[in-house]
């Protein structure tokens, strides 16, 4: 009985193991995700609009912003986009060279009374104007690989295609650490003729790290393109959006669990369902033997 047991927490200690990096977060959360300009920014321009990114199922009913500097605290009415979850305030002008808190809200999910997380963003300004559109090397290459995910709405492992970008850099008179990244599909089985359709849109990466975006079966599967673009706070894009960068990517299985390499080699998450198979049949074992004890 002893073995049995040992042998069996084995199994079950190395399952556990593999399967937790892959728990997703809550199902539904309307949870803050971004900000423009974001935590700890530094000589950020004295104009320009003040912006939150949130995830999908955000629902803004009317909440304001909350503005404040050791002088003074401000509440500012805010203005929601859907179509990008982003909630917006223009800003007074601001006082050059001081520190600035921003506290944005929780907001509600849609189809439910929770709220989601909001966030409290510090960034100090600097003494000048944002005048000039940024500049932005665009997409320097692009690799994709195949991932499960573990969905809370449907507790289930969902296949998903991740690719990820290498950026040129990135510069703008208003700071470069205060700049949007926005990626868009251009190309693939869902992409319509009305053109392409935005597929991520976060901070951007800074000292020359990767974005990354996650893409369904369905979207993901063949001839993919892409193109981005950098947005500064008064809303000006860098003229990068028509460069497309393509790949061409396989269709799976997706049998491989939480990660398989591009080019074909699976993971240790390979052997989630081996283990699982294991400690079911250490468990059969145990209860037989515990029958015939009895």
């Amino acid at each position: 009985m002893v073995r049995s047991f040992g042998a069996c927490g084995v199994v079950t200690a190395a399952l556990l193991t593999l399967v937790a990096p892959c728990h997703a977060a809550q199902c539904g959360a309307a949870d803050f995700a971004a900000s423009f300009p974001p935590d700890g920014a530094r000589a950020v321009p004295l104009n320009g609009t003040l912006s939150a990114v949130y995830t999908a199922t955000a629902d803004y009913e009317d909440e304001t912003v909350s503005l404040s500097n050791p002088d003074a605290t401000q509440t500012l009415a805010a203005s929601f986009d859907p179509t990008e979850h982003r909630l917006s305030v223009l800003a007074p002008q601001l006082t050059p060279n001081t520190s600035y808190t921003l506290s944005w809200p929780a907001l509600r999910s849609l189809g439910s009374a929770t709220r989601g997380k909001g966030a409290e963003v510090h960034f100090t300004t600097g003494a000048s104007l944002d005048s000039e559109s940024p500049d932005f090397a665009g997409i320097r290459d692009v690799q994709w690989d195949l991932k499960y995910v573990d969905d809370a709405c449907t507790n289930d492992f969902e296949p998903r295609y991740r690719f990820t970008f290498s950026l040129g850099p990135a510069a703008d008179d208003g700071g470069a650490e205060s700049l949007a990244l926005l990626l868009f599909q251009s190309s693939g089985r869902s992409i319509g003729d009305e053109g392409a359709e935005l597929v991520s849109l976060g901070s951007f990466p800074q000292n020359g790290k990767d974005a990354s975006v996650d893409l369904s079966k369905a979207d993901g599967t063949g001839s993919v393109c892409f193109s981005a673009l950098a947005r500064d706070l008064l809303g000006r894009i860098s003229a990068t959006a028509s460069d497309q960068h393509c790949v061409k990517t396989r269709s799976a299985p997706f049998f491989y669990g939480c990660r398989m390499g591009g080019g074909g080699t699976p993971s240790s998450a390979a052997w989630i369902a081996p283990l699982a198979a294991c400690g079911l049949l250490c468990m059969r074992r145990m209860r037989l033997r515990r029958a015939r004890v009895e």
